[in-house]
């Protein structure tokens, strides 16, 4: 269980990110982890939250992969990359992936993927238009070059639009 709060400045990672736990399968190699692992109870808790600043995964993030897992994304100021986003649910009933936007006066920061997003079925979304501005093209809320999977199940706040709605394409959401 654990959260990470980036608001500012650079934080680069090389390697996969699990946010919401990883399989014990995955610590292969890593003995002196992999012994005190408890890879059956699928009861982690996982929030990462990006208010500004950059985040760069040359690796790919997993979202709920063991567990319960969040990526928050606040504001426009934020820069988000990774080579890869997996939105997992992977012991169907016990994890769960959440990806939460928040908008300010200027927008929503999108995050970019470099290669391809898999999406599971059970994912949720929640869009906070509360602060958005009007913006007639919508907002790319991730950015990428494939999309495999269902659209997430998506509650707006904020917003009185009755035609609002989620659009994957092949090039992302939106």
């Amino acid at each position: 269980t654990g959260s990470y709060v980036l608001g500012g400045g650079r934080l680069e990672v090389e390697k996969p990110i699990y946010v919401g736990g990883l399989l014990k399968s995955c610590l292969s190699g890593y003995a002196n982890l992999s012994k005190n692992y408890p890879g059956d109870t699928h009861d982690s808790v996982g929030t990462l939250t990006v208010t500004g600043g950059t985040l760069v995964c040359t690796g790919q993030v997993m979202v709920g992969m063991d567990g319960a897992g969040t990526i928050e994304v606040r504001g426009s100021t934020a820069s988000i990359s990774c080579a890869s986003l997996v939105l997992s649910n992977t012991v169907e009933t016990a994890t769960s992936s959440t990806l939460r936007f928040t908008a300010d006066a200027n927008g929503i920061s999108p995050i970019t993927v470099a290669g391809s997003v898999v999406n599971t079925p059970g994912t949720t979304m929640t869009v906070d238009l509360t602060e958005a501005p009007a913006s007639e093209k919508g907002y790319r809320l991730i950015g990428c070059t494939s999309w495999e999977g269902p659209v997430p199940a998506c509650t707006f706040v904020g917003s009185a639009d009755p035609e609002i709605h989620l659009v994957a394409r092949q090039s992302g959401l939106y």
